[in-house]
């Protein structure tokens, strides 16, 4: 009897080992790094530390005091820090997509020559990416992975705009590409970040009046008043945040805000919602409950890219980029331009107007609609050391108005005649137009890292050649 019970309870002690192996609790998640480096920023707003705040997008983050600035200024006049006043370091450029910030991110928010501490990026490129929608995953996920491992926060900004012929804001109607927002796919990679989506499009499309509120100026960019209804926007994800625990809801209760009024961006909108409000679609924005003990726990890592190519171990790749439209890098790119036969530097037209081609100046063939037209235009850029130089890529302009293409290369060698590389590698041909009706400052790398063996000693050239009378524009270049 005895060894019967004893047989008894070894054989319930093993079901019950087996039930505890089988249905055991799942580990407890890792918090998110975005998360925890939200946690960060809302802690050095409590304990009065200054903020940088960096934004990465298109022309409209370009305005001169918009929604950036305007964010800036309301944490100065709120919240405002013992050691000094917030911070803006805007690195959005006009007419360009998420694939040039995924290469040139530190370029673009470089400040004074260096490389600040930026405690919050704020990435915008709703619009632009709309030309190039088979990028917009891969490129805003290697945008987030180079923020989140360099510590900084990242909130992404969506908008959308509304039909120039119907003359309002109608969702799903847009007359041309330009006009449809890409937010879904951002959303795609937002959500394996947990970064948290300020909708734009979603909250100015639920008002009846939402193209007043807006102050749409040509249907894509606010004015300066839309830009601060934008900006009331990113307060109050800020402010959610802040709320998020109990010991930082305790600050934000102590603080004298005002809703309306100077403290206030802009007061609510005055109209009810739109009847047909709750039907919106809107992008998911993901939350999670800060604790306390996020703020000082070790980062966690990044999960495994699921867009982009970058491999975990080699997620930031130092790129050097040299942009006609970065005044920091100009005087350097004009002076690697060492031959310029049949291309002219400056402004035109062509790219929107005069008002949008002073923000883009390049490198474009000269055409004088006479004798020799038909000859080939060469634009040679010195790289310099090849041992310094693993991958090039080129900026160009592309667009549905006439433009022509360009045959690229890299070689060591700095007169190839008007022939082609000498290296056997290094070359392809790129096009200047496309049928999205938008022009654009487009990426497109020419040589990786590993594709031809360069003598160690000797320089690099980037050769351009396009016929003279087939428009072509070069904005500068990129290093790897």
């Amino acid at each position: 009897m005895v060894q019967r019970r004893s047989a008894l309870i070894a054989g319930a002690i093993s079901s019950l080992f087996f039930l505890l192996l089988v249905f055991r609790p799942p580990a407890p998640t890792a918090t998110p790094r975005n998360v925890q480096l939200q946690s960060q920023l809302v802690q050095r707003l409590i304990n009065g530390e200054a903020l940088t705040l960096g934004i990465l997008g298109g022309s409209i983050s370009r305005q001169e005091g918009g929604y950036g600035a305007q964010v800036v200024d309301w944490l100065n006049r709120n919240w405002p820090s013992k050691e000094g006043a917030h911070s803006l370091v805007n690195g959005a450029v006009a007419a360009s997509e998420s694939s040039l910030a995924s290469v040139c991110f530190d370029t673009l928010l470089q400040q004074d020559g260096s490389s600040p501490n930026l405690n919050l990026i704020i990435v915008e490129y709703s619009y632009n990416d709309a030309a190039s929608p088979e990028t917009a995953r891969s490129a805003f996920e290697a945008i987030t992975r180079q923020a989140l491992l360099r510590n900084s926060a990242v909130f992404s900004l969506e908008f959308a705009g509304y039909s120039h012929n119907r003359g309002h804001m109608e969702i799903g109607k847009a007359t041309n590409d330009f006009q449809n927002s890409v937010g879904t796919l951002h959303a795609d990679v937002a959500s394996l970040y947990s970064v948290p989506i300020v909708d734009v499009a979603r909250y100015f499309y639920a008002f009846a009046d939402a193209e007043r509120l807006m102050n749409y100026t040509d249907g894509i960019h606010p004015n300066l008043e839309g830009h601060g209804l934008v900006a009331t926007l990113v307060v109050e994800e800020l402010i959610r945040l802040v709320a998020s625990t109990e010991e930082s809801a305790q600050w934000f209760l102590s603080k004298s805000i005002s809703v309306n009024g100077p403290s206030w961006l802009h007061p609510p909108p005055p109209t009810p919602p739109s009847d047909n409000a709750r039907s919106l679609p809107s992008l998911p924005s993901p939350f999670y409950r800060s604790s306390a003990s996020s703020v000082s726990a070790e980062l966690s890592p990044l999960p495994p890219p699921s867009f982009s190519s970058t491999s975990p171990s080699s997620d930031i790749i130092k790129w050097s980029c040299t942009i006609s439209q970065i005044s920091s890098t100009v005087s350097a790119l004009r002076q690697s331009a060492i031959e310029m036969q049949g291309f002219l530097y400056g402004h035109d037209e062509s790219d929107g107007g005069p008002f949008r081609s002073r923000a883009r100046p390049g490198f474009r063939t000269n055409s004088t609609m006479g004798e020799g037209d038909d000859e080939e235009g060469h634009l040679i850029f010195a790289l310099g050391r090849s041992a310094d130089v693993k991958s090039v890529a080129l900026l160009y302009r592309r667009s549905w108005q006439a433009s022509g293409k360009a045959v690229v290369w890299v070689d060591q060698e700095r007169e190839t005649g008007r022939g082609r590389s000498r290296s056997g590698g290094c070359e392809r041909e790129v096009d200047g137009q496309w049928e999205a009706e938008t022009t654009q400052m487009v990426l497109e790398v020419v040589c990786e890292e590993g594709a031809v063996e360069w003598r160690e000693e000797g320089e690099l050239f980037l050769h351009v050649v396009a016929r003279r009378r087939d428009y072509f524009k070069v904005y500068g270049y990129a290093k790897g």
